[in-house]
């Protein structure tokens, strides 16, 4: 029995291990994630300043964000919860031993959403970055345009003075 319940205790230490180091990888990715959106902020602004027909579409992507924000703080408050949980568990003997499972599969779950979440800011940050550079080429080719109507304009400046100097030379 003894040998039993030092058996349980190292299972659930190990648990115990294995849930701090999901909740500090859950905080680094929530860390990533911060660094992320602040990133995607100060994209959103540029291209706001640069393309206004672009809105509809920035504040889709806030709102996802913000989305994916309340269900990150979401799954590190269970992570927290199932921790704190862990912690009663090790008071107990053998019977526990269905809600340990339990809550391994639950972690499993939370990581693989985890995952899921991240890819999908992964490709958002992926296609911001991408529609930055069609503006950046797009800004390019408008400033290029400018620049040969500037020309134009210069051209036929001189062309109507030059016209006007004829026209009173005779």
């Amino acid at each position: 029995l003894v040998h039993d319940l030092d058996e349980t205790k190292r299972e659930k230490e190990g648990f115990r291990e294995e849930l701090e180091q999901a909740l500090g990888k859950l905080r680094e990715m929530d860390q990533a994630l911060r660094m992320a959106e602040e990133s995607q902020m100060r994209t959103e602004k540029m291209v706001r300043s640069q393309m206004e027909s672009t809105r509809g579409d920035l504040d889709e992507i806030s709102k996802e964000r913000d989305h994916l924000r309340t269900a990150m703080h979401e799954a590190i408050n269970k992570c927290a919860q199932s921790l704190l949980i862990q912690q009663d568990l090790e008071k107990e003997n053998r019977e526990n031993r269905a809600k340990v499972e339990a809550l391994e599969d639950s972690k499993m779950k939370m990581q693989e959403m985890m995952n899921s979440r991240l890819h999908v800011m992964k490709n958002e940050l992926g296609s911001l970055r991408e529609e930055k550079e069609y503006f950046k080429v797009e800004k390019e080719n408008f400033e290029n345009e400018n620049a040969y109507l500037q020309n134009l304009i210069e051209d036929e400046k001189k062309r109507n003075e030059q016209l006007l100097e004829d026209i009173h030379q005779s």
